[in-house]
């Protein structure tokens, strides 16, 4: 046993059917208080048996969680109501006995719900007792002198004759062993003491109970208990009698509390460490949802793993800090959803509506979507891996900050697409319509487009690395500070294009077609082009090596300050010609026909031709050099 300023507390012992003893605390009272002799202790083996056998109806280990987790909430002083309101009444029955005590103990004391309305007059030091040494930490200043002792109520370790003044409020219904319990106490106090407690009847939570067991009955068939068990009125004069006690008094006070719905009482149980302690509790089968139609859903902190959704409607949904694994979705239709730092891995989607939608932060693996239709869509610091999309309708999508990986796109429509600091690696997109399209810092790597129709494109500061475009056809496009490297393009036709700051690294284009094109400073590293025809074409600062060109035909084409460095025609026509400040550097032409062509500064060197047919030519400050 351990010696504390004059009492003494005994160790636990650590055996399964004996009980045992609180742990380590802080001691009581001075020299001279002698809380017992030697000898006359608790702890003597069989001097506190279980009085009601071995069953075990809660989860002590879990209570003490429950305690501590309660305690330490930063709102927990919002949650102490009806503890302070028990507390007080139990307070108000000390104060009916005439008398003073000199030592009290009080069990399950939690934040001193009892000692805050008690005085020195009446208690002159106080032992608080509890088994949530956060609780203890959390307890409140009290007139009189008190001292903490972390024990579990169950097994007290204190000596017989040690208290004159037991007092317990809201602690002893969460005891397995209450007869065993209520005879520890009865043995701890002196001949003369007073035990004076508060606990849970049987009838509390009576409409939480049966509204549970009904619905529970309705789904399954069946109900299992999810309010814990109370102790009936009637027993406690039985119990209290087999204790020892005599001049008993056990009355009932009713105490209601109104809440408005089921989710706030389910709120304030946790906040008062009242939710259920089951030691055995239910467990079933997950299975997948069907039919969900969920209307003003807010989520904070949610994880799903495995999940199955069937037909799931959703309006004004908003999600913070979502982690998503093995997510199924089959008719989904979502209207005005915020989502803020999700993570979705292995997602599949099927038939999918989604209008107002806002996503921030979002990182997506191995996903899968099919039939897509997302209608003004807000999309911040986006990362993709592995995205298999298929008929997919966007309209009115902005776009900051995407990074995508390993995506393939097949029958995609977009309307109304805004897309800032964008990086695609990867890409191959199919059948994909475009209306309305602005792109400001674009990166992308290893793109494949086939069946590609975009109208109202506008691109700024562009960078693609490994392009392949088939089937393209492009409206009213305008691209600045564009870079491409490693460019092929297959029937290619654009209209109404304008290019500002365009480089461009072993471009090969196949079938193009060009109306009404502007390109200012653009350089041009082996281009090859086969079959290209082009309508009004403005080009300035243009600088072009090793250029290769089959099939062409150019009419009403502008050029100013042209560079041109190993330049190889076959099958050239060109109508209505301007050129300012032409240079030209081994240049071979084979079958070369110009209608209309007015040359300004020209400088040629090593240039052949073969088979030229030129109509209306003026040329101003021309020198040539090595000319065939």
């Amino acid at each position: 046993m351990r010696s504390r300023g004059g009492f003494r507390v005994l160790q636990r012992l650590r055996r399964a059917a004996v009980c045992a003893a609180g742990g380590p605390g802080t001691g009581l009272g001075g020299p001279g208080t002698g809380l017992g002799g030697p000898g006359t202790g608790l702890g003597g083996p069989g001097a506190c048996r279980r009085l009601s056998g071995s069953v075990i109806v809660f989860n002590r280990e879990m209570k003490k969680r429950q305690k501590d987790w309660a305690a330490s909430l930063q709102d927990g002083q919002q949650y102490d109501y009806l503890r302070d309101e028990v507390g007080s009444r139990v307070a108000d029955r000390v104060y009916d006995i005439a008398r003073t005590f000199p030592l009290a103990l009080d069990i399950g004391a939690g934040k001193s719900h009892i000692a805050q309305h008690l005085t020195e007059e009446v208690v002159e030091r106080l032992l608080l007792t509890d088994v949530s040494q956060q609780a203890l930490r959390q307890r409140r200043r009290t007139p009189m002198a008190t001292r903490c002792v972390l024990a579990d109520e169950e097994f007290l370790p204190f000596q017989e004759n040690s208290f004159d003044l037991v007092v317990s409020s809201l602690s002893l219904h969460w005891i397995n062993d209450l007869p065993g319990a209520l005879k520890q106490i009865h043995q701890v106090l002196k001949p003369d003491g007073v035990f004076i407690g508060a606990m849970v009847g049987g009838e509390t939570l009576y409409e939480l109970r049966c509204s549970l067991q009904l619905a529970e009955t309705e789904r399954e068939g069946g109900f299992s208990p999810h309010v814990s068990p109370f102790t009936a009125v009637t027993d406690l004069g039985n119990l209290l009698g087999r204790a020892g006690f005599t001049m008993l008094t056990v009355d009932v006070d009713d105490v209601q509390v109104h809440y408005p719905g089921i989710m706030e009482v389910m709120t304030d149980l946790q906040g008062t460490d009242r939710q259920a302690a089951a030691a055995i509790r239910l467990t079933r089968k997950s299975c997948p949802i069907t039919d969900v139609w969920c209307t003003s859903v807010v989520c904070t902190s949610v994880v799903c793993t495995s999940v199955v959704c069937t037909s799931v409607m959703c309006t004004r949904v908003v999600c913070t800090r979502v982690v998503c694994t093995s997510v199924m979705c089959t008719s989904l239709v979502c209207t005005s959803v915020m989502c803020t730092s999700v993570v979705c891995t292995s997602v599949v989607c099927t038939s999918v509506v989604c209008t107002s939608v806002m996503c921030t932060s979002v990182v997506c693996t191995s996903v899968v979507c099919t039939s897509v239709m997302c209608t003004s869509v807000v999309c911040t610091s986006v990362m993709c891996t592995s995205v298999v999309c298929t008929s997919v309708m966007c309209t009115s999508v902005v776009c900051t900050s995407v990074m995508c990986t390993s995506v393939v796109c097949t029958s995609v429509v977009c309307t109304s697409v805004m897309c800032t600091s964008v990086m695609c690696t990867s890409l191959v997109c199919t059948s994909v319509l475009c209306t309305s399209v602005v792109c400001t810092s674009v990166l992308c790597t290893s793109v494949v487009c086939t069946c590609v129709v975009c109208t109202s494109v506008v691109c700024t500061s562009v960078m693609c690395t490994s392009l392949v475009c088939t089937s393209l056809v492009c409206t009213s496009v305008v691209c600045t500070s564009v870079v491409c490297t490693s460019l092929v393009c297959t029937s290619l036709v654009c209209t109404s294009v304008m290019c500002t700051s365009v480089v461009c690294t072993s471009v090969m284009c196949t079938s193009v077609v060009c109306t009404s094109v502007v390109c200012t400073s653009v350089v041009c590293t082996s281009v090859m082009c086969t079959s290209v025809m082009c309508t009004s074409v403005v080009c300035t600062c243009v600088m072009c090596t090793s250029l290769v060109c089959t099939s062409v035909m150019c009419t009403s084409l502008v050029c100013t300050s042209l560079v041109c460095t190993s330049v190889m025609c076959t099958s050239l026509v060109c109508t209505s010609v301007v050129c300012t400040s032409l240079v030209c550097t081994s240049v071979v032409c084979t079958s070369l026909v110009c209608t209309s062509v007015m040359c300004t500064r020209v400088v040629c060197t090593s240039v052949m031709c073969t088979s030229v047919m030129c109509t209306s030519v003026v040329c101003t400050s021309v020198v040539c050099t090595n000319v065939v």
